[in-house]
């Protein structure tokens, strides 16, 4: 058995590229959900032990709350890309080692102890990568402990880690992975050992991946016919650069659209509220004559609790009941053109009703207020919506709290009024936003970079792959004198062609999967995501697509040169 593990370890650890990438992947995994957690967990549990939680406390603890669902979701995903490129591996490692595990086979091992050798192989990795991730994240969580001080204005935050989420943060991925290694061993699980010795499994589906190939390559011009029958001889080496293009374009898209959502966030909350000082009371009083109002410095609004809900959805809203003004409120719509204030049975919703729950402008809804119902139209959609708010007549709003049509519980004006309640001044209200907006910004942007390396590595895998694959051919065809020019149109470039026609393919499809994210997402920590893109960022994702085409290429054909270089033809044309 020593020997038997000496020999496959050796192998196994042969392709030095891809076992580094693989601890680079469950590195990334661990890292990106233990960052979080270390600063989630020993703040929560001193939270949730105090009697009782200020304001800002109880932000933040909700806030932590958001984060643990994120934190789940992100190593989710990570999970399902890294098994992926797990799955790879050993892929190509059993396809291409069948004759060296034929050998064993035939000296008498048994599939089980073959068997054991992967799985504690994805063991290491996946544990070397784990403690890597616990560090690296322990050292970047002060950026989420800082981000958290400074948003929420609290002293004292630590860094932790439970019992609970160590388990999950190690065990589900190490599971994960360990299931993918077992399953993939069926590739050669109780195959004969003259079969594996012969280098030929499952032969009887090359005639239908031949038949698919030349259907595909008669569509295309009969200059590119005979490259393309040779790339799709392998239609599963073509189907991972498919994934791994698709996987690409989702990781940089989803990644763009986090880091730019506090920064849209702020606009929105910025934009048409003019305002200097919003003055909130705790009951309606009524509209006060002061000089602000002779000189149309001040804007009475009135607000309650309500519930909108169509035919499938419930949401809790808070109901604006505004009027025409002098400009220091304005509702704008998605494309900042001016909203008119609603009329009579309309209301004006924010972009997340219509995002995340399908509002429509046209749509007939209920609005429940002060235990009464009653049927509004959506107007529009506004683009600087307070959060959670929707928009309705101010005398309307006031008719149904039975309340005199010049009350209001809360005022924009110009100057500080001086008439009690709670006071929030311009700056107060930027100063918040910017706080938000540079904790979101901390993690989006680690979370942009990590999901981005990401997506690099699987396509590079994918090309490297579908490269590596060629290396008996390209070899065979240098000995029939063949030049290198020659060789690379016959058997290379046709990836380039296959790699970008896949980005436009799975362009929109791509597009679609990051909306649904970030629907999935906003539903689940309760706060909205916009999804965010735009020409520049589908373009610099083409250009950085054919940048890894152009390095991997080049990587594979130094690679080439050398074994041409060493005449070490023998090794892999046998």
């Amino acid at each position: 058995m020593k020997l038997l593990y000496k020999q496959l370890f050796r192998e196994l650890l042969k392709n030095k590229i891809y076992t580094a990438l693989l601890l680079v992947l469950t590195f990334c995994t661990s890292f990106m959900y233990f960052f979080v957690h270390f600063s989630i967990d020993g703040n929560r549990k001193i939270l949730k032990g105090l009697a009782s939680l200020s304001k800002e406390q109880l932000l933040y603890l909700n806030g932590l709350n958001s984060n643990t669902i994120l934190a789940g979701n992100v190593l989710l995903a990570f999970t399902c890309m890294t098994g992926f490129v797990f799955s790879m591996f050993y892929y190509r490692f059993f396809k291409l080692e069948n004759r060296q595990i034929g050998c064993l086979k035939a000296l008498g091992f048994k599939d089980r102890e073959i068997r054991s050798i992967f799985l504690i192989f994805t063991a290491a990795i996946t544990a070397v990568g784990s403690l890597t991730g616990i560090g690296g994240g322990y050292f970047a969580s002060d950026i989420l402990i800082s981000a958290g001080e400074q948003t929420y204005m609290l002293a004292g935050l630590i860094k932790a880690l439970d019992g609970k989420s160590i388990f999950v943060g190690v065990m589900f991925p190490l599971t994960v992975f360990l299931l993918i290694t077992f399953c993939n061993y069926f590739y050669i699980r109780r195959k004969e050992s003259g079969l594996l010795l012969s280098g030929v499994i499952q032969k009887s589906k090359y005639t239908i991946g031949l038949r698919f190939a030349n259907m595909i390559a008669e569509i295309f011009p009969p200059k590119n016919r005979s490259a393309l029958r040779l790339a799709l001889r392998k239609p599963v080496a073509v189907l991972l650069i498919i994934i791994s293009v698709t996987s690409f374009s989702v990781m940089f898209i989803l990644g763009y659209s986090l880091n730019l959502s506090s920064q849209k966030i702020f606009e929105s909350l910025t934009r048409g509220h003019n305002y200097l000082y919003d003055t909130h009371f705790r009951e309606p009083i009524p509209y006060p004559d002061t000089e602000a109002k002779r000189e149309q410095e001040i804007q009475p609004y009135l607000t309650a609790d309500s519930v909108i809900e169509n035919k499938s959805v419930k949401v809790k809203q808070t109901v604006i009941g505004v009027e025409v003004g002098n400009g220091l409120f304005e509702l704008i719509d998605m494309e900042q053109e001016p909203l008119s204030i609603p009329g009579e049975k309309e209301v004006v919703i924010g972009a997340a009703l219509n995002d995340i729950y399908g509002f429509q402008v046209g749509d007939r809804v209920m609005l429940s207020l002060d235990n009464s119902k009653y049927e509004v139209v959506i107007s529009g959609i506004a683009f600087n919506a307070a959060t959670d708010s929707v928009y309705i007549s101010k005398q309307e709003l006031a008719k149904h709290l039975s309340q005199p049509s010049d009350y209001c519980n809360g005022i924009w004006s110009m100057k500080d009024l001086n008439l009690g309640g709670d006071v929030i001044t311009k700056a107060q209200r930027i100063d918040k936003l910017e706080r938000d907006s540079v904790s979101n910004k901390s993690s989006a942007v680690i979370n942009q970079v990590m999901g981005c390396a990401v997506g690099c590595i699987l396509l590079f895998l994918a090309l490297y792959i579908n490269f590596q694959d060629s290396t008996r051919d390209i070899l065979i065809l240098h000995l029939m004198g063949y030049k290198v020019k020659e060789i690379r149109k016959m058997l290379i470039n046709i990836y380039g062609p296959i790699m970008r026609i896949s980005f436009i393919l799975t362009l929109i499809p791509g597009i679609m999967l990051v909306r649904s994210i970030l629907r999935t997402l906003s539903l689940q920590i309760g706060d909205y995501i916009p999804f965010q893109t735009n020409g520049f960022i589908l373009v610099g994702i083409f250009v950085l697509l054919n940048l890894v085409y152009i390095l991997v290429q080049g990587s594979f054909h130094a690679g080439v040169k050398r074994i041409i270089r060493n005449e070490d033809f023998a090794t892999y044309t046998t």
